[in-house]
């Protein structure tokens, strides 16, 4: 059978096919006795002593087979799946299941698995049920509500992320080019790294405004497709950006088919 295919083989320390580790419990035990000698001379305290002595080492042998025996019955030498079945979970389920490893000690593997699937389904269901609290508390009374509720809550967390990752991406470039100054870059270059940083600058700034004005389109709702003059007049634009019909259109709110309009960008 081939090593690598064995449970364990990718953990250090462990031999798959002597089923030992490099380093056992109590890996000094054998000291204590490997000079011990029986002789004819012996008192009968010395013998009792030494026999005492002998029964300690073979409880911590007994001991050592215990702990082997319960690493192999849970399944721990398992080390990957196991590490690709907890990160498929939640953070905190995550943080729970490895509390409860300290109960594992007294269940078999079949009622600690049982045990924890129960303590992380009433886990789920306080969770739920807060989640109905809130729901109540902020007025939303049917679950179609929630359901709209939890999407544009999902559309206003992505469009605050991707502000937060401009405003890094500016940052960074400033600081870029003031370390480029600092250390005495050709002017071509600096020149170079100050316009990138304009460049992230500029592009921020756009989504921000494009954000503040966000208000005006829903109080001028007939205006749209109309720009100021120079005098104050409102001119009808020459191309108006349509994208009523285009795939995506009917998940967007208000808000957002504004921003596409302004932007001139579609919902796909």
């Amino acid at each position: 059978e081939d090593i690598k295919s064995m449970h364990g083989a990718e953990l250090a320390g462990y031999m798959p096919r002597r089923g030992d580790f490099d380093m056992e419990w109590q890996n000094e035990a054998e000291k204590t006795i490997a000079e011990m000698e029986f002789s004819s001379d012996d008192t009968k305290a010395d013998q009792d002593l030494k026999l005492d002595v002998i029964r300690i080492f073979n409880s911590k042998l007994d001991e050592r087979e215990k702990r082997k025996q319960f690493i192999i019955d849970h399944k721990l030498l398992n080390y990957r799946e196991n590490q690709e079945e907890m990160w498929k979970r939640e953070p905190d389920e995550r943080h729970l299941v490895q509390r409860m490893r300290l109960f594992a000690r007294f269940h078999t593997y079949e009622e600690h698995e049982s045990f924890v699937q129960k303590v992380l389904e009433a886990k789920r269901l306080r969770k739920e049920i807060a989640k109905l609290q809130m729901y109540r508390r902020i007025g939303i009374s049917s679950l179609a509500d929630a359901e709209k509720y939890e999407l544009d809550k999902a559309r206003r967390q992505f469009h605050k992320d991707a502000w937060l990752k401009k405003d890094a991406e500016n940052k960074k470039a400033k600081a870029e080019a003031a370390y480029a100054a600092k250390q005495g870059v050709i002017d071509d270059d600096v020149s170079g790294i100050e316009e990138k940083a304009e460049f992230a600058a500029n592009q921020s700034l756009q989504v921000w405004k494009q954000f503040s004005t966000r208000h005006d389109e829903q109080k001028n709702p007939d205006n749209e497709g109309t720009t100021a003059g120079a005098d104050g007049a409102v001119v009808q634009s020459q191309d108006k950006f349509v994208i009523k019909g285009k795939p995506g259109y009917e998940l967007l709110s208000k808000k957002e088919v504004g921003l596409c309009k302004r932007l001139r960008i579609l919902p796909q």
